[in-house]
């Protein structure tokens, strides 16, 4: 019977090798899609960022809005 336990467990031992090397491939795969969507995702924050700051700063939303004012104040005057 030894023999008969020993090719049983030979068996075993060889389908939970190739289920801990799927395992071990998934989890490989899944950290390598999570670092890249991190990458992805650090990247477009950064450029959004870039655009909203540089828009804000080319703009100028306020000081334009304050030289309308102030040309319509020198019209009323004359």
């Amino acid at each position: 019977m030894s023999g008969k336990e020993t090719n049983n467990n030979d068996i075993y031992d060889g389908f939970k090798r190739r289920a801990e090397q799927i395992t071990k491939d998934r989890v490989n795969k899944i950290s390598k899609t999570s670092r890249m969507n991190k990458t992805v995702g650090l990247m477009l924050t950064t450029f959004v960022g870039s655009v909203y700051l540089y828009s804000m700063f080319a703009v100028k939303q306020e000081k334009f809005l304050d030289e309308i004012v102030d040309i319509e104040e020198s019209k009323q005057v004359n």
